[in-house]
């Protein structure tokens, strides 16, 4: 596998995402504008995905690149992939935050303990939104639990 260090955002959405269920891997990519959406573009990715984890439970992994980036590859092959995509993310925090934030929708496909139990230093280092939020005026204590309670939605304040 690549060092986490060369990840750009494409690379490091595909790693920290589910490719096990690759339209939800699909919407992850298309809803942080890394790819275009156009007919095609999101059975090929399916299919690519599905042939490369069946090659790979029958076969044994891989040598050589992850399937994150292997898969990251095909997308850029394909032609499938927009500006943003290319923005470096060592480590994969900027695509960990995106994640975390999608995950705080509620009901989704994503588990985001489950899917980074591997990559234990993410899972442990604060993310820079939630260091950031204690330290507005105003933002919920973090000692009082009861304060995000009372906090209305943000499509429930009008």
């Amino acid at each position: 596998m690549e060092s986490t260090d060369s990840w750009n955002l494409l690379t490091a959405s595909l790693a920290v995402c589910d490719l096990g269920a690759p339209f939800s891997a699909w919407a992850f990519l298309v809803i942080q504008c890394l790819v275009r959406d156009m007919p095609g573009d999101r059975e090929a990715f399916a299919d690519f995905v599905a042939e490369s984890l069946r090659y790979e439970r029958e076969h044994g992994p891989t040598t050589g690149a992850s399937l994150a980036r292997r898969a990251a590859d095909f997308l850029i092959a394909a032609g499938a992939t927009l500006p943003p995509s290319e923005a470096p993310d060592p480590g994969g925090e900027i695509a960990i935050s995106r994640l975390s934030g999608i995950v705080s929708w509620g009901n989704l496909d994503f588990d985001r303990d489950d899917r980074l139990e591997h990559f234990p230093e993410w899972s442990k280092r604060p993310h820079r939104s939630q260091s950031r939020a204690s330290t507005l005026e105003g933002a919920p204590s973090t000692a009082d639990p009861a304060a995000s309670v009372r906090k209305r939605p943000w499509w429930r304040r009008w």
